[in-house]
């Protein structure tokens, strides 16, 4: 480390000009990507978040349990009730037909 004060400065000048070269040189595609990018991640786990504080994390759980168990009816209600569908996985919406036919097969 440096006891010179403004060696910082200079770090700082240094990283600058090299990463954002795009911003002052060009027309920004590459922040403005990343920006959208991040924008979209942080959309992402908001929905995550209050997905989970509506108990939908639970209640997938749970009718993955039911659906192991061959309780299709119980697997079937807990995935119809989910405030935010769009976040099961593919497993879980496999689970959600599988357990439809089953349901409809007796």
């Amino acid at each position: 480390a440096s006891d010179d004060p403004l060696e910082g400065f200079r770090h700082l000048a240094s990283d600058i000009h090299q990463f954002v070269q795009d911003f002052v040189t060009a027309d920004a595609s590459v922040l403005r990507r990343a920006a959208a990018l991040e924008k979209k991640a942080v959309k992402a786990e908001q929905l995550r978040k209050t997905a989970e504080s509506v108990g939908d994390t639970r209640a997938r759980a749970s009718a993955r349990r039911h659906f192991r168990r061959g309780e299709y009816t119980d697997a079937v209600r807990l995935f119809s009730d989910l405030k935010y569908p769009q976040l099961m996985t593919s497993a879980e919406r496999k689970m959600l037909r599988v357990a439809r036919e089953r349901i409809s097969d007796t």
